[in-house]
């Protein structure tokens, strides 16, 4: 969203003298995060990806306040399962990370089988493919492993 990007761009101002001090650097883009073409010069050039989508079913009620009254839709809700804009992002992923890289994706507690099945669905790209627990051991995010040698995004 306009107000999300708005945001995130004024945090890199702000921690502008940290990234510099760690030799780090970030590259801001406003776009869908399942457009592809928006950032192909990136691919095969990417270490980490940690993805933060919209993930809760369309006909889930968010349990918590904050978010249920507070958020917009299109931060919250991504489909029937829920899963819409995480199956872009596996893909876009696919295509960023460097052999070896590392992606992480939160999701719904209730996504802990689902989620580690949408990188099981693309043999030859993922390894290490894991899903991991929260402080309240409920299902939350997944982590993966671009894998060497299989030609994707190249």
């Amino acid at each position: 969203s306009d107000d999300a990007f708005k945001w995130l761009t004024h945090n890199v101002v702000d921690h502008a003298a940290k990234l510099e001090a760690a030799e780090s650097h970030v590259i801001v883009h406003h776009g869908n995060a399942g457009d592809q073409s928006l950032l192909s010069e990136l691919a095969n050039q990417v270490d980490a990806l940690v993805s933060n989508p919209p993930y809760i079913p369309s006909e889930m009620i968010p349990r918590d306040p904050e978010a249920r009254d507070h958020d917009p839709a299109i931060a919250l809700f991504s489909g029937v399962d829920g899963l819409d804009v995480a199956r872009e992002v596996v893909v876009v992923a696919a295509e960023l990370l460097k052999p070896g890289g590392f992606v992480g994706m939160e999701h719904a507690d209730v996504q802990g089988e689902s989620m580690p099945a949408l990188f099981d669905a693309m043999p030859n790209t993922w390894t290490n493919v894991k899903d991991n627990l929260d402080y309240n051991k409920l299902p939350r995010f997944t982590t993966a492993v671009r894998s060497v040698g299989d030609g994707v995004g190249r």
